[in-house]
């Protein structure tokens, strides 16, 4: 979650496996408030684990600094920001894994 005020980055640690791997999963549940401007930014781990053709990964650092450099972008346009970031650094290498993030606003 990145935070309007302040630009810091808050890490939500509750959760559990990945969706979908298997059907009775339990998962711990949190509670965060949104303030006007915060966001909120899921991903799987595609997103930073993708790798270019040298074999260096995306990383989670990388996706940090494109939230923060599109913090003022509509959140479609965060999105394509970060998507055509990714793009550019992974080239011609072939995807591995599913790239899945979603952005979320609060206004």
């Amino acid at each position: 979650m990145l935070r309007r005020r302040s630009g810091l980055i808050e890490r939500l640690e509750a959760g559990g496996i990945p969706l979908g791997i298997m059907e009775a999963a339990s998962y711990q549940s949190g509670e965060v408030t949104l303030e006007s401007g915060d966001w909120l930014a899921t991903f799987t781990d595609g997103v930073i684990e993708a790798e270019n053709s040298l074999q260096q990964e995306y990383r989670e650092g990388r996706l940090m600094t494109m939230l923060h450099s599109s913090v003022m972008l509509a959140p479609a346009m965060m999105l394509n920001s970060i998507m055509v970031d990714l793009d550019r650094f992974v080239g011609d290498a072939p995807q591995h894994d599913d790239v899945t993030c979603m952005l979320l606003r609060a206004d």
